[in-house]
């Protein structure tokens, strides 16, 4: 008996070890290296001898306490991925990075029958516009009507296929977490230590609208974040939502996690593309470092007429209700059910097409003032997106255009 309960231990133990490694990193903490992922780590006085003007602005690294001791790490499940980290950190490989993919790239932007048709587009957004005396508050609009319409993103990307399975088919950006830990006191801690987590919730959310109304980056307008204090005291900053367009039809998952222990920085960013179950590897790396916990204050960036809007709690709800959806090209209205999981003011949701046309799924954001914006992918090869408005007693509208510009409505019942 006793030898059998021997086994099985050891056998939990071994598993145990299979499904992650734990690495020190530095500053007393650990990560967690999952079974089969590559580990790729350059000190930033590596990367300064390869790349001396990165120093120039040193008074800025050494506020958040990056000195040549301090640490780049990449853990990635595939060496592509980790090819493309050690061949961007030196001069040949930088250098055959820009050649082989950004010169082709660049090329074909600045190509006179792309322009053309770029052209055209913002036309077609704006018909009636002066486009000779144009602001440039108003080319700004123009950009961000351009950055939003499924249509237009939808064609671009088709252009600019061939160059992303380029670069994929050689660094192939799968699974990955980049890390940087810093080697020194980070001096801007003692600027926002005394301030209250409400007060900090502030300030990012006015620097990043700040930077919204400057670009018209639709990322950018919903980006959702929370500020805690972990069980050491420290401040962190955690956000699962993710930089990109919630126009484009290629999705990824992100999460970034930003605090400091021993006043000293950890900033982490993690990407998965591809088999993501709605989350990263983030979570399971930096589990050992013991330096995030689950908090129940969070807060949506929306623009700039929403800057006092109260701290968001977190939820989550799982339902099924009623569909009916109007969609171009269908002659009967598209009744039925839709099924949703939705958690912090963001969902998924799935429905099935009429004739056999296949399924549907897709997300939303749910914004204060009964505003969201929703994006669905179907296996027919088409999809949509657009705004929705929502009530609290859970009824729902939405409409919107696929990418062939066809109109497409909806309402949820309660």
């Amino acid at each position: 008996m006793k030898k059998l309960i021997s086994i099985i231990v050891l056998v939990l133990l071994l598993s145990t070890s299979v499904i992650a490694k734990t690495k020190s990193i530095g500053n007393g903490l650990s990560i967690n290296v999952p079974n089969k992922y590559k580990y790729f780590e350059l000190t930033f006085g590596q990367l300064v001898s390869r790349f001396p003007e990165i120093a120039a602005d040193r008074q800025l690294l050494e506020s958040f306490g990056v000195g040549m001791g301090a640490k780049l790490i990449v853990i990635a499940n595939n060496q592509k991925t980790i090819k493309f980290f050690d061949d961007a950190t030196s001069v040949t490989g930088l250098e055959k990075i820009l050649r082989n993919h950004l010169q082709p790239i660049g090329e074909k932007i600045v190509d006179s029958k792309l322009l053309e048709s770029v052209m055209k587009d913002i036309q077609n957004l704006a018909p009636s516009r002066d486009f000779e005396n144009i602001s440039e508050e108003e080319k700004m609009n123009l950009m961000a009507e351009f950055a939003q319409s499924p249509k237009i993103i939808k064609k671009y990307e088709r252009i600019f296929k061939p160059y992303i399975e380029k670069f994929n088919r050689e660094y192939n950006f799968d699974k990955f977490t980049v890390l940087l830990v810093g080697d020194k006191k980070a001096e801007f801690l003692n600027e926002i230590k005394n301030k209250n987590i409400d007060e900090l919730l502030q300030i990012v959310r006015d620097e990043v609208i700040k930077i919204f109304e400057e670009t018209k980056n639709p990322a950018l307008k919903h980006w959702q974040f929370e500020i805690e204090k972990n069980h050491l005291g420290n401040l962190y900053l955690y956000s699962n939502d993710s930089f990109q367009s919630p126009y484009v039809t290629s999705k990824f998952y992100q999460e970034l996690f930003l605090t400091s222990y021993k006043d000293q920085i950890l900033l982490a960013l993690s990407i998965c593309v591809e088999k993501c179950n709605s989350s990263t590897d983030l979570l399971n790396i930096i589990k050992p470092s013991n330096l995030y916990v689950d908090s129940n204050s969070s807060i949506e960036v929306t623009d700039s007429s929403n800057l006092n809007e109260k701290i968001a709690k977190k939820y989550s709800l799982k339902d099924e209700r009623p569909l009916a959806l109007s969609w171009d090209g269908y002659s009967d209205l598209i009744a039925g059910k839709v099924k949703f999981n939705e958690a912090d003011s963001k969902g998924t949701v799935n429905f099935v097409l009429p004739n056999n046309d296949g399924t549907c799924e897709g997300s939303y954001n749910l914004q204060q003032q009964g505003k969201g914006t929703w994006q669905i992918s179907c296996t027919n090869n088409m999809g949509a997106a657009g705004t929705m408005n929502w009530v609290k007693n859970g009824s729902v509208t939405g409409t919107g255009r696929d990418y062939k510009d066809k109109k497409v409505k909806f309402t949820i019942s309660q």
